[in-house]
């Protein structure tokens, strides 16, 4: 033991052994439980192997230990640095994707229902509440009270439903009336060869606030209403992006 410690070089070897342990508890976040305990214990055997080794065997040994902990603590640096660019690229990701779609889990229940509709060609009518009253507009709706899920608003627009004709109306995040006759739009500029749903999705929007989602029956194309304009939606992300538009109170005709 005593000619362990007269080497002179055996304190910088240990703190390459404790650096090596810092750099691996550094590495936790990376490095699996089991790997770090296989780690360890290899480290623990090797140190009492090293304490209970004659002198000459302990230098070989630790000349083996010093460039196996110089390899050791490269690899956990490497580790290390990749496994942080790792989680900024995955953030990047992320931030990229809620940007696209931060849409609360009602209207991503809406969305799913529009593209289930427009595949099926099912003409739909759905009107979202934001600031102004509807009751003028709504008010020979069936009352109805029921959380919004796509399988819900399928449902309704069936043509076997008794209520399909009409237009849903949402507020606060509920279906809150169905069979909704609205007014059409007759005044300016109306588009050609859009049909009575598309005429009373700009009818309503025109007048308030809300925000008008259609499904044409006979092609299948998804539109979206806003301030008086129909803007018609090529895919679902297009959808996400102008309803995103819409609730933020923007114009979608420049989104």
């Amino acid at each position: 033991m005593k000619k362990i410690f007269s080497d002179p070089f055996i304190w910088f070897k240990l703190l390459a052994i404790l650096t090596f342990v810092a750099f691996l508890l550094r590495g936790l976040k990376t490095i699996r439980w089991k790997i770090f305990a296989r780690v360890f214990i290899s480290a623990a055997c090797l140190l009492a192997a090293l304490v209970l080794s004659p002198y000459s065997a302990s230098i070989r040994l630790i000349r083996f230990i010093a460039s196996a902990l110089v390899v050791a603590a490269i690899a956990v640096i490497v580790i290390d640095i990749f496994s942080g660019l790792f989680l900024k690229v995955r953030r990047k990701v992320s931030t990229g994707r809620s940007s696209t779609i931060p849409l609360p889990d009602y209207l991503m229940e809406i969305c799913s229902a529009m593209e289930i509709l427009a595949s099926q060609r099912t003409g739909a009518l759905i009107v979202l509440k934001r600031k102004d009253k509807l009751e003028e507009y709504t008010s020979n709706a069936i009352p109805f009270d029921a959380q919004i899920k796509s399988e819900i608003l399928v449902a309704l627009f069936s043509a076997t439903s008794p209520v399909h004709d009409g237009a849903v109306i949402v507020v606060n995040g509920r279906i809150k009336g169905v069979k909704a006759i609205l007014s059409l739009k007759t005044e300016g500029n109306v588009p050609m060869g859009i049909g009575t749903r598309h005429r009373s999705a700009l009818g309503i929007t025109e007048k308030t606030d809300a925000i008008a989602l259609v499904v044409s029956e006979e092609r299948g194309e998804m539109s979206i209403a806003y301030q008086g304009s129909l803007v018609k939606i090529d895919s679902l992300k297009g959808l996400y992006r102008l309803i995103k538009t819409a609730s933020r109170g923007k114009n979608i005709m420049s989104s």
